[in-house]
């Protein structure tokens, strides 16, 4: 939807990427509590695993999810946070706890354990080099 949703109002999200890669999807609200968005209990139930293709989006939740969002409180800024690994970074094991779509009571530990798997050296065969990641941020407002 629009960057501005009225409390109540059926959410959706579409994540596209112009390089295929790993999705992992972060929302901090207004009272900046974080919870991870995408993969979740229920994509992983339904297989969907964490890939996303080069210009093929994702809408979280789809119809087969079972569910919608809804804007809830609290009201006013939030930040949506999509990160795509383009190396096959393993977040799984880092956000495997964070799927259930609560927020998540360590933020600080949950985000520095991110950070240090973005960070790490890869070698290939033009030798070492940092890890290829993007990330993209939407601030939203949930209003009354």
């Amino acid at each position: 939807p629009s960057p501005s949703v009225r409390l109540g109002d059926t959410v959706t999200f579409r994540v596209t990427s112009a390089r295929p890669g790993h999705l992992l999807v972060l929302d901090v609200n207004a009272d900046q509590e974080l919870t991870q968005l995408f993969p979740n209990e229920i994509s992983d139930a339904q297989g969907r695993g964490d890939e996303i293709a080069t210009n093929r989006p994702i809408t979280i939740p789809d119809a087969y999810y079972g569910f919608e969002f809804t804007a809830g409180e609290p009201t006013g800024t939030g930040l949506l946070l999509a990160i795509v690994t383009e190396d096959p970074i393993s977040l799984d094991e880092l956000t495997g706890n964070a799927r259930d779509l609560t927020v998540i009571s360590d933020p600080e530990a949950y985000l520095t354990w991110i950070a240090q798997a973005l960070r790490e050296t890869w070698g290939d065969a033009d030798g070492n080099r940092e890890a290829r990641w993007s990330m993209t941020q939407l601030e939203y407002e949930i209003r009354r």
